[in-house]
């Protein structure tokens, strides 16, 4: 059954991208069937001349758009092939725009067409052709983080009026890598997964400088030992580093990719390249063969975990079987907001890692609406803000009875949710 469902849904996508290749738009057939009726059923029959001749022009405009944009692909599809034969390697990054060195000749001696330009491959990827001074430059600002060894353009050159389209596909061989937007977390959001309560001094080490005095005990440095305070007090005291941020000692991550994970795997990526799991940290997404201490490593695998998103949480049980029973205690598990098949089988890891924690993160507001109710009936953005909120009220209401410690991080201010936001959520979901 499943692979019928998949023949059947690849046939609709070729069949859906097979409609450009027949110039003429649905618009523009039915314009053309209008005026074909009005002259030849109405006008012709009736004598009525007013009618023929509006029949005749509507048919003419749309002669001329079929046949404007089959001049303007003749000419300008061997200059798009030459554009796009080489491509460079593309490093971008989910919400920027980046520049892919591609540069089209200007449409101004075609002032009836307009060319768009539209990426099947990778997807999820808005495509704008910025114009320059001697032509157009693509620019993309991809959505989904990913990586592809191929980029298959679709040129859709139309007339003005909309009566004629063309969409004509190119396929240029080239790297494309993209990774998640890096997060931005406040200092005292950074603080919460850290040692100490204050941020040290800029210029000195991560762990603070040696400005606060205890009693020596035994196994301190003595290199650290205050000798005038001795010589004054006959008591030993010792130098040691201000209560400031310090990684923990080692923490492990796992990362469950699902819908809409975008903005945890921006997190995610923070807490990598910032090193708040530490300096023997072990870290793993789903779909990785093995887990990897590296920064660098890390990253790779969030960005490949897009493919296994159906999968999420499948191997967790597995990368939780392989750490000794004292290090699951440290685990920190990063989730997506929406719930999904994941969802049961990290709740049911909470009995392999008591006291572990959980961090999620959205991109819109979670706060209630403020329009009136009119407002909400009309717009379906209201609605959509509501069904975000128990979609995230719910995966929390989960997660807090499977005994998790749940963050949520709201990526456009660096913020986490309080307590009463958290309550309110979770009531929402009741």
């Amino acid at each position: 059954m499943r692979q019928l469902v998949a023949i059947l849904r690849g046939g609709a996508v070729r069949l859906w991208r097979a409609r450009l290749l027949v110039p003429l738009s649905p618009l523009g057939a039915g314009v053309a069937l209008l005026g074909f009726w009005l002259s030849q059923r109405v006008g012709r029959h009736k004598l009525d001349q007013v009618l023929y001749s509006a029949g005749l022009l509507a048919l003419a405009l749309v002669a001329l758009a079929v046949l404007g944009v089959l001049l303007g692909a003749l000419v300008l599809w061997p200059q798009l092939r030459r554009a796009t034969r080489r491509q460079p390697e593309l490093d971008l990054e989910t919400g920027m725009t980046g520049s892919t060195g591609l540069e089209l000749s200007s449409l101004r001696i075609w002032p009836l067409l307009e060319l768009r330009l539209v990426w099947e491959e990778p997807e999820a990827v808005l495509v704008t052709l910025t114009p320059r001074l001697r032509g157009a430059e693509e620019t993309v600002r991809p959505l989904l983080r990913g990586e592809a060894s191929q980029v298959v353009r679709r040129f859709i050159l139309c007339d003005i009026f909309g009566f004629a389209r063309l969409g004509l596909a190119s396929r240029s061989p080239a790297r494309v890598r993209v990774s998640p937007r890096r997060a931005r977390l406040t200092a005292h959001v950074t603080q919460r997964f850290l040692g100490g309560d204050a941020l040290s001094w800029p210029s000195g080490p991560a762990e603070g400088e040696l400005i606060e005095m205890r009693r020596y005990v035994h196994g301190d440095p003595l290199r650290h030992v205050l000798w005038k305070a001795f010589a004054r007090t006959r008591k030993l005291l010792v130098r040691t580093p201000e209560r400031a941020i310090t990684p923990l000692p080692s923490a492990i991550a796992y990362f469950v990719p699902g819908l809409e994970d975008e903005p945890v795997a921006s997190a995610a990526r923070y807490f990598v390249e910032e090193g708040l799991l530490g300096q023997g940290f072990l870290f793993a997404a789903e779909g990785a063969a093995e887990p990897t201490g590296d920064s660098a490593q890390a990253l790779e695998q969030i960005i490949r975990s897009v493919r296994y998103r159906r999968q999420g949480g499948e191997g967790l049980n597995g990368f939780l079987a392989r750490l000794e029973e004292g290090r699951r205690r440290s685990c920190l598990f990063f989730v997506p907001p929406v719930a999904g098949p994941w969802l049961d089988r990290v709740a049911l890891a909470a009995r392999q890692a008591p006291g572990a924690r959980v961090i999620t993160a959205v991109d819109g507001s979670l706060g209630p609406g403020a329009a009136p109710g009119w407002r909400r009936w009309l717009f379906a953005e209201a609605e959509d803000g509501e069904a975000a909120r128990r979609a995230l009220g719910k995966v929390l209401r989960r997660l807090i009875l499977a005994g998790f410690e749940v963050h949520v991080l709201h990526r456009p201010s660096g913020e986490l949710l309080g307590r009463a936001q958290l309550k309110a959520l979770t009531d929402l979901a009741a």
